[in-house]
């Protein structure tokens, strides 16, 4: 299932245009997280293969999104430090310090940590 799904992903590269690569993907990763609910090392596989290919692709708002989705299960498994630390990283400079031209994703991450 996972080498179809890899294969899968490497046409949101440039076969398919970016809004149908989002549905499919999401559609994709809704029915994997009903469906595996409780499985919770296939949901990190799917998750992780999925946001490497959106890093390839350049598709930094849909992985985001991934990223996001992938955090509420480790969010679930009461892994919080490796939570705040992965939604942290994606919104940093090089330097460490907080990227303001990423004010809207600093904004979802600032009030998902309130939320912990």
């Amino acid at each position: 299932m996972m080498e179809s799904y890899r294969v899968m992903l490497t046409y949101i590269k440039s076969a398919v245009t970016r809004n149908y690569s989002e549905k499919c993907l999401n559609s994709i990763m809704d029915f994997v997280s009903g469906s595996a609910s409780q499985n919770f090392g296939l949901l990190q596989e799917f998750y992780q293969t999925t946001l490497k290919a959106l890093e390839e692709a350049k598709s930094e708002r849909l992985w985001l999104k991934t990223n996001m989705k992938l955090c509420k299960i480790w969010f679930d498994m009461g892994e919080y430090g490796r939570m705040n630390k992965e939604l942290h990283k994606s919104c940093r400079k090089p330097d460490g310090s907080d990227d303001q031209k990423k004010g809207t994703q600093l904004l979802e991450v600032y009030a998902i940590e309130i939320q912990i």
